[in-house]
């Protein structure tokens, strides 16, 4: 045991790491050559595990000096040529403590060794045909890993996690395919069934209990100390016989529900014949007439009846499902630790540059893991950290292993699993936090497609000769990523159920993508439609825009572009705002065309656009010329003040005093339209009975006008005053009123002061 502690030692490279173990081999096989050392063996070897010690040695010892090569490919060949000798001498070593498992893993390694040596000659002869074809002996050495994680042995743990970054080079998406088939929720077969239940209930069974306490360090390491190991080995061999009588009790457990269940059966048939007594029919052919019996008779049959299944009841076990066996519970440990183990491999491999293609199934994966595990946590709940620790670290990756090219991800892939993204969330179970994955899944997407992007215009500046058509097309491909949330977009904005919520795209509009111009262009044209758009989704679809014009690295990494796209933008925001006008003019008296909100952020837009045209404007050329001018402020300011109809809040209010100020109109407060439309009420109801009040006083004589227009203006005189006189004393018996309650408060307040005078001592609370 101490031995092979001794091996779990970590070396800085694997060169070191291989020469160590060699000599360690060498050692070993110059102790093979005495008369005396295979005899010396605790566990004896047989032939065939001599002969797998033989020809890994022959393996590992082979010169390969001969055929290294001045090439990038001689390079990584000698790179995995050394990683599969340090895997060839840890399985040598280990036939002395597993034989069986050694003898199979050198057996793989051979084969794929062979594998690997075929490849390169054939990548030597066909060197001028292009890319090598996929190397399929990854697959055997994950299902190799996959096995190895599968024992009870700390070593072979963290010796597939020192090894497994050197060939995650090669990975392929079919070999990663078996890594995410044991940690797949939906399927509820147990990997691990085809080694045999009792095997691996009583090998792993002291690892189970020693992996409560891992920790995860990024290099898939487990803070296990070897005395409790040890110690804990040492418990299960004395546990043995006990764990096997036990197994033996549940299975006879088991056989004895099976008698009972029949047993109880046959009671309750006993019991219902007894009920019916000589009624009963002793054949098939006879039958029962309940015209023959009485009411006695057939309250005593209900009674029998009655008690005969009333006893059946007691009998049965409560609840319908049988509680597992100590062997289910003991197996479902085991594999929910080995899914753990699995989960170090995977956050491995994203650590070490990973394709693009896998990172991109993999979040489609979580997607489909995270509600099954978000329903069943009391189960699953150790999983559910792991993947949202995996989804995690997806999300940040910024840099791939292979190009676009390289690793087949095209853009019509891409965009085929942002469809099937969105499909998954829109039809897919709802668990808690979806639409935070979502947004840093799109974010993902978007950050692949930028690099799509980038290899496309590589691709093209380096050669249009044979590339053009091929790369057009692709770039037309990758565009199509931002048709797809434009789509999505206009269904946010008219439908009432969006598969996509409001935080994803201004997550959108944050980013620097070139398809945030589609997105705005789309925005602008859908959402800012007063007849057909409701007023929330105007609101928010002004929110989106602010965000888009904020954005200002984006706008100034491509200032042709932003120049023209912006030219779309203010014209359908023109003509929004000439809605605007339109309905406010013909609303009804007190409707609100336009509310609260959306005029505040509709001012916000507008200080937005004046700071970014303004900046454009110093920016630009003065070879181009004078350009029209894309948004008419004066026209804009008079559509503003045209909108100034209800009271404003101190927010709404700030921003609009900001946008009189730069555009140099003179704000109007709320005072101001509260005072102008009582003058305006007032003074066509002075018109109106002034109008009344002529008509009623015209005289047929008529000699003494200028005296009766002078008695006019004096009674308008007194009837001011006298209704100054009128308004003056009704405030004062409001006034009045005010002074009397406070009063009334004041000496009821005091009378109960006096009562409770002498009661400090009581407490209602103790009843005392």
């Amino acid at each position: 045991a101490v031995f092979f502690h001794l091996l779990e030692h970590r070396h800085t490279n694997m060169s070191e790491e291989r020469d160590f173990l060699l000599s360690l081999v060498r050692c070993v096989h110059e102790a093979f050559k005495s008369p005396d050392g295979l005899k010396g063996l605790r566990n004896p070897l047989t032939e065939e595990h001599i002969d797998d010690w033989n020809r890994m040695y022959t393996s590992v010892t082979e010169k390969t000096d001969a055929k290294k090569r001045g090439t990038v490919h001689a390079d990584e060949e000698h790179k995995q040529r050394t990683v599969f000798h340090v895997l060839m001498m840890h399985m040598g070593l280990h036939l002395f403590n597993d034989a069986e498992l050694a003898h199979s893993s050198i057996t793989e390694l051979e084969s794929v060794m062979k594998r690997i040596d075929g490849k390169a000659k054939q990548r030597r002869k066909s060197i001028t045909k292009g890319d090598p074809e996929e190397p399929e002996w990854i697959e055997v050495v994950v299902d190799l890993f996959l096995n190895l994680l599968s024992q009870n042995s700390l070593l072979l743990r963290k010796v597939i996690s020192n090894v497994f970054p050197h060939l995650s080079g090669a990975m392929t998406l079919t070999a990663f395919n078996q890594i995410l088939s044991v940690i797949n929720l939906k399927d509820k077969t147990n990997p691990l069934a085809a080694q045999g239940d009792d095997e691996n209930g009583q090998a792993e069974q002291s690892d189970d209990d020693d992996e409560m306490g891992e920790n995860d360090d990024g290099d898939s390491e487990y803070n296990e100390s070897s005395d409790g190991e040890e110690a804990e080995t040492s418990a299960n061999h004395a546990a043995t016989e006990e764990d096997a009588e036990e197994e033996e009790d549940d299975d006879d457990e088991i056989m004895g529900d099976e008698e009972e269940e029949e047993t109880i059966t046959d009671k309750m048939r006993q019991a219902v014949q007894a009920a019916l007594g000589s009624a009963n029919p002793d054949s098939d052919a006879e039958s029962l007439d309940l015209d023959d019996i009485d009411e006695e008779q057939g309250r005593r049959m209900d009674m029998a009846l009655a008690e005969a299944f009333r006893s059946f009841r007691k009998n049965r076990k409560p609840g319908g499902k049988q509680k597992p066996t100590k062997a289910e519970q003991q197996m479902d440990t085991v594999l929910m630790h080995f899914r753990m183990r699995v989960f170090d491999l995977i956050d491995v491999y994203l650590k070490h540059e990973p394709d693009m293609i896998i990172c991109l199934e993999l979040m489609l994966y979580v997607f489909e893991m995270l509600p099954i595990a978000v329903r069943e946590e009391a189960k699953y709940g150790p999983l559910l950290s792991r993947y949202r620790q995996i989804f995690s670290m997806l999300t940040r990756i910024k840099h791939f292993r292979r190009s676009a090219a390289a690793s087949d991800v095209d853009a019509a892939q891409l965009n085929q699993i942002l469809r099937d993204l969105i499909d998954k969330v829109a039809k897919g179970a709802p668990f808690p936090e979806r639409s935070q994955y979502l947004l840093k899944a799109t974010q993902f997407i978007v950050i692949c497609s930028q690099l799509l992007e980038k290899q496309n215009e590589h691709a093209t500046s380096e050669g249009n000769t044979h590339g053009e058509g091929m790369n057009g097309a692709g770039d037309t491909d990758v565009l199509q990523v931002d048709k797809l949330f434009g789509k999505q977009l206009t269904e946010y904005l008219t439908s009432r159920n969006p598969a996509i919520s409001f935080n994803v795209f201004q997550n959108l509009f944050r980013m620097t993508w070139s398809g945030n111009w589609y997105l705005g262009i789309t925005l602008t044209s859908t959402g800012l439609q007063v007849a057909t758009i409701r007023a929330q989704r105007r609101t928010q679809a002004l929110q989106l825009l602010r965000e888009l014009l904020k954005n200002r690295r984006f706008i100034n990494s491509d200032l042709p572009k932003a120049a023209s796209s912006l030219r779309t933008i203010c014209v359908a925001l023109t003509k929004y705002m000439a809605d605007l006008e339109e309905a406010v003019s013909e609303s009804k008296t007190g409707e609100r065309t336009i509310g609260q909100n959306e005029l505040y952020e509709l001012l916000q837009v507008l200080l937005e656009m004046h700071n970014l045209l303004n900046n454009l404007q110093h920016q630009q050329n003065h070879n181009e010329g004078k350009k029209q001018p894309m948004l008419r402020w004066d026209r804009i300011g008079a559509q503003v003040q045209a909108l100034r109809r209800f009271n404003l809040n101190s927010q709404t209010m700030s921003c609009y005093r900001t946008l009189c100020h730069r555009l140099k109109l003179t704000p109007i407060g709320n005072g101001d339209i509260n005072t102008n439309g009582a003058l305006e009420k007032q003074r066509k109801k002075d018109e109106k009975s002034k109008k009344s009040k002529v008509h009623e006083d015209q005289q047929p004589v008529t000699t003494e006008d200028n005296e009766n227009s002078s008695a006019l203006t004096v009674n308008g005189e007194e009837e001011s005053m006298v209704k100054s006189a009128q308004e003056l004393k009704r405030k004062r018996k409001q006034q009045n009123v005010v002074e009397s309650k406070k009063e009334k408060r004041r000496k009821k307040e005091e009378r109960l002061l006096i009562a409770s005078q002498g009661m400090e001592a009581i407490s209602f609370a103790n009843g005392s």
